[in-house]
């Protein structure tokens, strides 16, 4: 059984938008969520 996230799902998608947006800029999709976070 999965557990419940401790974050709101709209915080969740915007962060994957954040992440999809600057990836471009970035080596790797590591390297973005690093930037975005």
């Amino acid at each position: 059984m999965a557990r419940p996230s401790q974050y709101p799902l709209e915080l969740r998608r915007r962060a994957v938008r954040m992440v999809a947006e600057v990836r471009p800029d970035y080596d790797t999709e590591w390297a973005a969520m690093k930037a975005v976070a």
